[in-house]
This record gives C-alpha cells, structure tokens and sequence, in this order.
C-alpha cells in the first residue's frame, strides 16, 4: 500500500509593522491592508477578520462594488463558491457531490 504524501498547507500572510506608520499591514496579493495600530488587540481581530475572508473567498480578493464599503449577499455568495469549488473536490481534483449539480 503506497502512501500518498500531501503538500503541506501555505500559512497565511504575517502580521507586521509597518515601520512608516506604526501600523500593522498584511499584504494579499500584492495588496496592503492596513489594520490599525500594531500590537493592538484591534489590529490582531482586524487581521483575524481579513485573513478569514481571503481564505473564504479561495485566497482571492473580492472588490467591494458599492461606495458604502458594505458586503451585499451576491458578494458572500460569489465568496463562497469561489471556496466551495475548491474545498469539494476528491483526491483527483474533481468536484464532489456536495456541490450538486452545477
């Protein structure tokens, strides 16, 4: 019985200083974002909020469309199955059932 060896799993971007500024930054695809003051328990939630949403939404980006900066439905569910295609697949990449059909 062969063992088959997986890929370890990509950590997520670090939190760090950035020195300018004095705040925390996390760069997503080439994106800064900018968390608040460094070393604060508001700027580790905020990089826990923003790290969570870039891994929901398959370690992409999604652009905010409208002015007021707020999430609509269609942008949550564009996230998700950005996610779901990619979490539910088999060992061969293929999709499984529980996306249901397509």
């Amino acid at each position: 019985m062969s063992v088959v060896q997986q890929s370890p799993r990509r950590r997520p971007p670090s939190y760090r200083l950035h020195k300018g500024t004095g705040q925390a930054v996390v760069t997503l695809n080439g994106q800064d974002f900018y968390l608040g003051i460094h070393g604060t328990p508001a700027s580790r939630e905020a990089y826990d909020r923003k790290i969570a949403e870039w891994l929901a939404s398959g370690r992409q980006i999604i652009a905010k469309a409208n002015a007021g900066g707020s999430l609509q439905v269609a942008d949550v569910v564009a996230a998700f199955w950005i996610y779901a295609e990619r979490y539910y697949v088999d060992r061969n990449g293929n999709p499984t059932n529980e996306l249901g059909p397509v």
